[in-house]
């Protein structure tokens, strides 16, 4: 009887691992054999602007930023280059509106 029940009920397990959440389910055959099923959950916040403009710069031109939570944000070399590009020719496109904005002043030379 301890047998078939064994065929019928699984053992469950769960465990955390990494901030990953594992239930298992496991089936155990008459033979010994196991079958057994795993649902994982988790959950990762990566915060890529954070770790711009708060992170650190790494030798591969990536930033990294550790918040006081002990969580990692990463932005990648590529992304952050990237944005900076980005951002200065924003920059650059605001002074010149900048610039148009600001009214033309005549300079009058004096007559002789």
């Amino acid at each position: 009887m301890f047998n078939t029940l064994r065929l019928l009920v699984p053992t469950v397990q769960a465990l955390v691992e990494d901030d990953i959440y594992n239930i298992s389910a496991n089936w155990t055959t008459e033979d010994g054999l196991s079958k057994k099923h795993t649902l994982k959950v988790g959950y990762t916040y990566n915060d890529e602007e954070l770790a711009l403009l708060k992170g650190i710069r790494q030798e591969d031109g990536s930033y990294v930023y550790i918040s006081p939570k002990g969580r990692q944000h990463l932005c990648p070399a590529d992304k952050a280059s990237a944005y900076v590009k980005a951002q200065a020719e924003k920059q650059a496109a605001y002074q010149v509106w900048q610039q148009a904005q600001q009214p033309a002043v005549a300079v009058e030379t004096p007559k002789a």
